[in-house]
């Protein structure tokens, strides 16, 4: 990196976000929550529509990965893209979804989120923190849809563990977790690993099996299994010494097969590595005002190589294939500060700044073709740029962002408080954007609490949206703005000793829709443009009960619905689901845990321009059962997902670019063996 750091550094220990003794505490408990404004109070008072997922309800439907836990939150949805990536849908909008860890953004790099919530195993997680609608006020970018917190297991909240987990799939894996005492020091390590298939269905066709059929050939793949092999290493360390905190971690994605694109390849992969540290300090300067602050670097590399289409592709005019080979990296460096003032009668206030610095670049990139009028060119050699100089995929990008925000928490009368704030984002390349809040919530009985709210979003263009050169994607423009949402809301919670629940009314507006039109001049024949709106509006109902005999019933039903001529032009309809409906219930019975949880998916549409039927609705099931303190040494569980081998489908771009639509996996088993240190 060529740029200092030292101004990153004085901003980060100068001032600082609001954070307590631990992260059970500045991270909120059970029944409360810090995401909806940066401190923590009850879940239902907060200015935010919120779910909160402890580790004990994950182990207990046997979630694996926060894609699974995903499928107990109301209106989310994560479906496949082309069994490499996925795409996580939060009411009917496919605008990004924020992640946190430990309350800092995880880089999403040039593949944006969709290599995330299915990668981010659970065996070192103690909670999620789920919101749903705009968060941009509070995160800036891409907090669109909704924004998820992954707090992390520290010897503050968690006890050491090691496991091991084995079962279908070619699934194998394991962790280990020990907390130390040094000195001052308080320090937690983590270290986990798998390697899974992921999804072994067998796909009938691919684009290649179209040609064939057009050109006379038979070089498709098809029928083969689902290439979607991984194999994941990651690990993570906290240190604590009196306000300082210091984190390291680390992930490795590798072996990772690219599912499709276009083409079925056994051998085509798509590696990630993600690095990185974070330095915190918090402290008080008096007892009505807190301050900390953060400097976070991170680093992604994400090398792939692979043959697009099969050798003997397109009149054999590429004998070995259309191949490619790339990397590209991404360094990040983000100082962000708060104060949080308290001194004012009914008012909590928290201020803060930051600058986030990124770095794109392109290490290499090796192919044997060019692309002229979207059509694969052979160039005979496999080289840089084609071997014959050809412009590259993507120049290399350096983007600075400046960011303010303020925030006010006003007590106006004893059971009503206003929430209101603004943010303001100041982009390198594609300018400025303000984004403002406002929540009023009223406890109009001790166990009823209604919420009116409000909020603006913003997420800027991808790298490839502004830089692109035509060759991969859509060709780019510096010309294309970030697209905007203004969201509104109203939920009511009634609330029990054995019993809650919520029901929430929503409407959104998304303006400066990015999408891809023709363009002659991109080498690929199109281009991103900003182009149209689409509103949208749903309900969502959430209801908890607790049951004699230790059953514990939770569900969801989410409806969703795009308004418009733009919604149905938009191929990204397809990941709106207009009725989903989710359930799980869960058993304890001494040392005997067991758990069921159901995903049910309705009337799916597909863009005006695609001709097929929509995908068949579904249900997911997937089982649990768990006996702990073995021999008072050992923990055991058993899952089964997708328990009655459901043909499951998610709905595949267009039948131009995948003919089927792409199946999600069938049943497999799981079994983990664990025990506390």
């Amino acid at each position: 990196m060529t740029h200092s750091a030292l101004p990153y550094l004085i901003l980060g220990i100068t001032c600082s976000a609001h954070a307590a003794d631990d992260l059970e505490h500045a991270f909120g408990t059970e029944e409360a929550i810090s995401l909806a404004t940066g401190y923590t109070q009850p879940l239902f008072e907060a200015p935010a529509s919120a779910t909160v997922l402890t580790a004990a309800d994950l182990q207990a439907v046997g979630a694996q990965t926060v894609q699974d836990a995903l499928q107990l939150v109301p209106g989310f949805l994560v479906q496949a893209l082309d069994g490499r990536a996925s795409v996580t849908t939060v009411r009917g909008i496919t605008s990004r979804t924020l992640i946190l860890v430990d309350g800092i953004p995880v880089p999403s790099t040039l593949l944006q989120h969709y290599m995330t919530v299915d990668y981010m195993l659970l065996n070192n997680v103690k909670r999620l923190e789920i919101v749903r609608g705009p968060a941009s006020s509070v995160y800036g970018a891409d907090a669109v849809a909704g924004v998820i917190n992954v707090v992390t297991k520290t010897s503050a909240n968690s006890e050491g563990e090691v496991g091991v987990v084995g079962g279908s799939l070619d699934t194998y894996g394991g962790w280990l977790r020990q907390d130390l005492r040094l000195s001052a020091a308080d320090i937690s390590i983590y270290l986990g690993g798998r390697s899974t298939d992921v999804n072994d269905e067998i796909i009938a066709s691919d684009l290649q099996s179209s040609l064939d059929a057009r050109q006379g050939t038979n070089l498709s793949r098809a029928p083969m299994q689902f290439p979607t092999k991984r194999d994941l290493v990651e690990a993570r360390a906290d240190a604590r010494i009196g306000n300082w905190t210091v984190r390291a971690h680390y992930q490795d994605i590798y072996n990772a097969q690219w599912g499709f694109t276009g083409a079925l390849s056994p051998t085509a992969t798509a590696d990630s590595r993600l690095y990185g540290s974070t330095v915190l300090y918090k402290s008080a300067l008096s007892p009505s005002l807190e301050f900390s602050g953060f400097l976070d670097y991170g680093n992604v590399n994400q090398p792939a190589e692979g043959d697009l289409f099969p050798p003997g592709a397109f009149g054999n005019a590429f004998p070995d294939g259309v191949l490619v080979a790339y990397e590209i990296e991404n360094d990040r460096l983000r100082s962000e500060g708060t104060l949080l003032f308290t001194g004012w009668n009914r008012h909590t206030v928290r201020l803060g700044a930051g600058v986030l610095r990124n770095e794109f670049r392109v290490n290499y990139e090796n192919r044997n073709f060019i692309v002229r009028g979207g059509q694969f060119l052979p160039t005979g050699t496999f080289g840089p740029h084609g071997g014959v100089d050809d412009r590259w995929g993507l120049p290399d990008v350096n983007q600075t962002t400046y960011y303010g925000y303020l925030q006010d928490q006003w007590a106006i009368a004893r059971d009503w408080n206003l929430t209101y704030g603004v943010r303001a984002d100041e982009y390198s390349d594609v300018g400025g954007t303000i984004n403002p809040r406002a929540a009023l919530v009223w406890n109009s009985r001790r166990n009823l609490t209604f919420k009116a709210l409000y909020g603006r979003a913003f997420r800027p263009p991808s790298i490839f949206e502004s830089y692109s050169e035509g060759v991969y994607t859509a060709r780019g423009s510096s010309r294309v703005k970030p697209t905007t949402l203004d969201s509104a809301e109203v939920s009511a919670n009634f609330r029990t000793e054995h019993m809650s629940t919520s029901v929430t009314l929503f409407s959104y507006q998304q303006d400066e829709l990015i999408q891809v039109i023709p363009d002659a001049a991109s080498p690929r024949g199109t281009s991103y443009i900003n182009r149209g709106s689409e509103t949208g509006s749903g309900a969502e109902i959430e209801t908890t009960i607790t049951l004699p005999y230790n059953f514990r019933l939770h569900g969801g039903y989410a409806y969703q619905e795009r308004h418009g001529d733009n919604s149905q032009q938009n191929v990204n309809v397809r990941f709106s689901v207009p009725h989903a409906v989710n359930f799980d219930v869960t058993w304890n019975y001494n040392d005997w845990r067991a758990g069921l949880a159901s995903l049910s998916v309705f009337d799916r549409k597909r863009g005006r321009s695609d001709s097929r039927p929509p995908a068949e609705d579904y249900t997911l099931v997937n089982a649990s059962l768990i006996r702990r303190n073995i021999a008072g040494l050992f923990d055991v569980s058993f899952s089964v997902h997708n328990l009655f081998d459901e043909d499951a489908r998610d709905q595949s771009e267009s039948l131009s670019s995948v003919a089927f639509d792409i199946p999600r996996p069938g049943r497999s088993y799981l079994m983990t063996l664990s025990t506390r240190r």
